[in-house]
């Protein structure tokens, strides 16, 4: 588990690398003083769970940049696994210009499941 400080130390070190356009709408203090809030519970929270045995359920990896636990995901459901490579390394993949075909790949994984779900049930 991560210690404390190792935790605040990430959250500004992901706040300082963030695009200009989040960088913006961070300088109002309250508001940055909330998002460091949510980041760190988020993270504490993350630091508790124990990811152990498998799911009966598809697991739909949204890839961006570097696949490093691909393998990890894939022996975690008893079901499919499929991966979805998105434009943009982790910190683009809002922006615009990335968003926008992003948003396009989620769509097709939501249809596709809504297509199986409905075929199940027929």
């Amino acid at each position: 588990m991560q210690q404390i400080e190792d935790i605040s130390g990430y959250i500004d070190s992901v706040l300082e690398k963030s695009s200009d356009s989040y960088k913006l709408v961070l300088t109002e203090s309250r508001l940055r003083e909330k998002v460091r809030n949510k980041m760190y519970a988020y993270l504490m929270y993350r630091n508790q769970l124990i990811n152990t045995g498998n799911i009966q359920a598809s697991i739909h990896s949204l890839t961006a940049g570097p696949k490093e636990d691909d393998l990890l995901w894939k022996q975690s459901t008893l079901k499919n696994y499929a991966q979805y490579p998105l434009i943009g390394d982790h910190s683009e993949l809002l922006e615009p210009g990335f968003i926008e075909e992003n948003a396009k790949v989620i769509k097709q994984i939501v249809k596709k499941i809504s297509e199986q779900t409905t075929l199940q049930h027929i």
